[in-house]
């Protein structure tokens, strides 16, 4: 197996985590009173607890990716047959193994928003917040909670997507050939993961983007033009306006041991798909 086609991908996140860490640590130290801010931080510093936090986001990710795609594949693929299949015509859709390791960006970009909306709908909570940061009288409380939630919101999330990714990479399609038998009605062939993938993409759309950027904006206020310039507040204005595009590349080594275990991935859900009466290729829908 070849690691070539990881290297752009992999660079990528080590340019910008090396850009965040530097600037985190430089900016921390550079604050009088540099203090904690999260509640289960395990450091003392505002910069080594957003570090923390932003690293946890990747770690948090590959669990959600990895273990929650081999538990929930299966019950995903079972809910589909017994649910919205049960008048389909199942099978599998033999695909070669992609050489280039590409989209990632975009794969990893709606989980990431669907983290961002997540942490959105809790972060104003102030049960939360006495939960999330140390201070939640805070005038940043807001924010700072955001941040904390991101990680376990992005493992939620990625835990949602990846058994999805599982059924994709799996190849499994159903027809509806038999369901429209005597009726006017098409044709259609679709596979079972782009089924879910649809569900899941309408949930985190353009809505969430415009509701992160009205928070955006919301804080921006609270800060004040004149103290953007000051300690952590730089990152703010680095970081923040591209949250969606930085969180997305934070996920990369996820996609990565993704798309390098892909092979087990698809033998694991074709063997359960087997136990379903899943087990050869879909026959042309469209042949008579």
């Amino acid at each position: 197996m070849s690691l070539k086609k990881y290297i752009k991908a992999l660079l990528i996140y080590g340019i910008v985590m090396s850009i965040f860490i530097i600037l985190s640590l430089t900016l921390g130290l550079s604050e009088r009173e540099s203090h904690g801010y999260l509640m289960f931080s395990p450091f003392d510093s505002s910069g080594l607890d957003t570090i923390y936090a932003i690293l946890m986001i990747t770690i948090a990710s590959i669990i959600g990716a990895l273990i929650f795609g081999y538990i929930l594949g299966p019950l995903f693929l079972l809910a589909h047959k017994k649910i919205i299949g049960r008048k389909m015509i199942y099978g599998i859709q033999e695909r070669p193994e992609p050489k280039i390791f590409k989209k990632y960006f975009l794969m990893s970009l709606f989980p990431s928003l669907m983290a961002i909306n997540f942490a959105l709908i809790y972060c104003f909570d102030p049960s939360i917040q006495r939960i999330v940061v140390l201070n939640p009288q805070d005038k940043m409380a807001a924010m700072f909670t955001f941040i904390g939630l991101l990680a376990i919101m992005t493992g939620i999330a990625f835990g949602a997507f990846s058994p999805v990714w599982f059924l994709l990479d799996s190849g499994i399609v159903y027809t509806n050939k038999e369901k429209v038998k005597d009726t006017a009605h098409p044709i259609e062939v679709r596979s079972v993961g782009g089924w879910y993938i649809y569900l899941l993409k309408g949930y985190a759309g353009i809505s969430v983007i415009l509701s992160f950027y009205t928070f955006f904006i919301n804080i921006y206020t609270i800060i004040g033009p004149s103290n953007l310039f000051v300690g952590m507040n730089i990152m703010f204005l680095i970081f923040f306006p591209i949250m969606p595009l930085f969180v997305a590349i934070l996920t990369i080594p996820a996609l990565v041991l993704l798309d390098i275990t892909r092979s087990n991935r698809k033998k694991f859900i074709l063997k359960f798909a087997s136990k379903l009466g899943i087990k050869e290729p879909l026959k042309d829908p469209f042949a008579e």
